[in-house]
């Protein structure tokens, strides 16, 4: 009903291919939006963090965390901040919270970032769901409303 008989193998190429490049242009959108999301995310809950922390480490705090995100270090299955450590000769006490610090900026900005990332699929499903209530459904007979029904010729079937 959608393609003339002779058509469909050509249609189902098409739609195919469309949505192979779709997949990938979806697939790289995300890609960028989490990457960038990710860095600004983690940025910002090192910042909040940095203030539990005393003012002889939360410069290299900083900047260990600041390097992870823009590095696209500690991303990915089984990352969780951990590796960012506190400056060598710290005491236990005080690298327990730094690591701690870590972990958390880590944990909350992912999921800050993942937040945001989210939009783009949900829109996309949405723009489609509303183009969906846009096509043309066949009326009684197999034809699109307003178009005049094709003629059967004898011996052959519709």
């Amino acid at each position: 009903m959608g393609s003339p008989d002779g058509a469909a193998g050509a249609a189902s190429g098409v739609l195919n291919t469309i949505r192979q490049i779709g997949t990938v242009f979806g697939s790289a959108a995300i890609g960028a939006i989490v990457q960038n999301r990710l860095a600004a995310s983690i940025h910002d809950e090192a910042s909040t963090r940095a203030g539990e922390l005393p003012d002889d480490v939360r410069g290299s705090f900083l900047t260990a965390l600041h390097d992870a995100a823009a590095g696209g270090r500690e991303v990915g299955a089984g990352r969780n901040g951990t590796s960012v450590h506190a400056p060598t000769g710290t005491p236990p006490d005080l690298a327990d919270r730094f690591a701690h610090a870590a972990t958390s900026a880590f944990d909350h900005g992912v999921v800050h970032a993942m937040r945001l990332t989210l939009v783009l699929p949900i829109a996309v499903i949405a723009i489609g769901a509303a183009a969906c209530l846009l096509v043309r459904r066949p009326g009684a007979g197999g034809t699109i409303a307003g178009e005049a029904p094709r003629p059967v010729e004898l011996g052959t079937s519709a």
